[in-house]
């Protein structure tokens, strides 16, 4: 049984969702649209869609690892 290509398999994305991001951090929706409008954050919008660079996104978890971060 040949298993169902979704989306992604088709189009790799270098950018990751919000959604992405509340599964990676373990975070809730609104923790994670606070970080997504943190102006520390490496979000960019897409027509009405929030991405974050997945690079971006590593170096910005590098920068403020072990450290605390309020939003």
């Amino acid at each position: 049984r040949q298993r169902q290509m979704c989306i992604r398999d088709r189009y790799p994305t270098d950018f990751y969702t919000p959604q992405d991001v509340m599964n990676i951090l373990h975070l809730g929706k609104t923790q994670v649209y606070k970080l997504f409008n943190s102006s520390t954050f490496p979000a960019i919008k897409i027509g009405g869609s929030l991405r974050v660079d997945v690079k971006r996104f590593e170096s910005w978890c590098d920068k403020y690892a072990g450290r605390t971060f309020v939003l």
